[in-house]
């Protein structure tokens, strides 16, 4: 049987963490990762002047 590498027993013990887990707590980790990568903006209501430049259409 040849020797698992360190990686794998990294992405091995990750994948039994996450099995492990509740619906609640991986839509919580899905969420924390979202945000920290960007993929999830809400909206730019606090910050209209931001709307107003990615806007397509020129402020009057």
């Amino acid at each position: 049987m040849k020797k698992a590498s360190v990686t794998e027993d990294y992405a091995d013990d990750i994948w039994r963490s996450i099995e492990e887990m509740s619906f609640l707590q991986l839509a919580t980790l899905a969420l924390q990762i979202l945000k920290l990568t960007h993929w999830f903006r809400p909206s730019n209501r606090f910050r209209p002047e931001e709307q107003n430049r990615l806007s397509p259409v020129p402020a009057h």
